[in-house]
């Protein structure tokens, strides 16, 4: 927390260009977009509640949740929403959603821009070409900083088992660079990700690296979520959790085979697993039932971003069985964020 405290109170006023003549004082108004729901984005909810904290004032676009309104206020924040879903499927989808939101982005951020006058927009990937949403603001005078929580080609090689060498790649490689181009400064989450992007033309100079850091003051008290996680929890001598996306590549059939094995030293074991329910836990879900785990696997769903401190205190191990993968080679996972 303390690396994006401080980035949010100074913005490396001195030697970065993103603030290039333009004094902190003068920092009054934030914009970030964010194709996402910002509540369950904890790296920007604490960047937007980090400024807040500082004395400015601060919009977030974003998709709207199930139960969310249109606009809300959380933690200080105002949050306007886009119902437009979150659908993981083919690449025909993803382009679909990009492009809705990128055009209501650019809508909102151009007409509120006059009245709002944000000295910066930070705009959050995925998609790279998200920077240029707000480009008729940055000629009013807004700073683009350039958050990318991803790295794009790596991204949809990963998922869809792209070839590096194909035309998609390289356009996601073109779109990326004309992207990082275009902000005035650019955060990468990790050391690697920055070197890669180096390689790819990003001047160092114009780069930051905020790591997803732990918050610890959400670990110092969770008394108001633990009764509804004694609720749901089950009785076990000896637990291991996974929590996050449920998806192929971070491994999840590994760990259930694992345990499998695992059984006859360790018959009073369970091993709960919190996220997203879909194609891929339905299909973990049947191979659980074939291993004969039904009772000691244990599939909880989605749980809010504020139980999780609630959750690992029952757990004894946390697991992250992350397959070798073209994204997750630059990944720095951190379930604790």
């Amino acid at each position: 927390m303390a690396h994006l405290t401080q980035f949010a109170l100074n913005w490396r006023v001195d030697n970065s260009a993103l603030l290039k003549g333009q004094p902190l004082r003068r920092m009054k108004s934030i914009c970030m977009l964010l194709q996402n729901q910002y509540d369950v984005d904890m790296r920007v909810r604490r960047k937007a509640e980090a400024l807040v904290a500082a004395g400015y004032s601060v919009d977030v676009l974003a998709l709207r949740g199930a139960k969310a309104q249109k606009t809300y206020t959380l933690e200080g924040v105002r949050v306007h929403t886009l119902a437009l879903g979150k659908k993981r499927g083919s690449l025909a989808r993803y382009a679909f959603e990009y492009m809705a939101f990128f055009l209501w982005t650019f809508v909102w951020v151009t007409f509120q821009m006059p009245r709002r006058r944000y000295a910066v927009i930070d705009v959050n990937t995925l998609p790279d070409f998200l920077a240029f949403a707000p480009a008729l603001a940055k000629l009013m005078g807004a700073k683009i900083v350039l958050d990318m929580h991803e790295i794009t080609p790596e991204f949809y090689m990963s998922k869809y088992g792209i070839a590096q060498q194909s035309w998609v790649v390289r356009l996601m490689e073109y779109l990326e660079k004309i992207s990082f181009d275009f902000a005035d400064h650019v955060i990468t989450i990790n050391e690697p990700i920055e070197d890669l992007l180096e390689k790819r033309g990003l001047a160092r100079t114009k780069s930051t690296v905020i790591t997803n850091s732990v918050d610890e003051a959400r670990f110092s008290s969770f008394s108001r979520s633990a009764a509804a996680v004694d609720a749901a929890a089950v009785p076990a001598t000896f637990v291991m959790m996974y929590h996050g996306t449920i998806t192929g590549i971070y491994g999840l059939d590994i760990a259930i085979e694992a345990f499998a094995l695992a059984q006859k030293e360790m018959p009073g074991a369970q091993f709960w697993i919190l996220g997203n329910e879909g194609r891929d836990s339905d299909w973990l879900e049947s191979l659980v039932q074939q291993r004969g785990l039904a009772s000691k696997v244990k599939f909880f769903g989605v749980v809010p971003p504020s139980d999780i401190p609630a959750w690992l205190n029952k757990c004894d191990v946390g697991i992250l069985p992350m397959r070798r993968d073209a994204l997750l080679e630059f990944a720095t996972p951190n379930k604790l964020s």
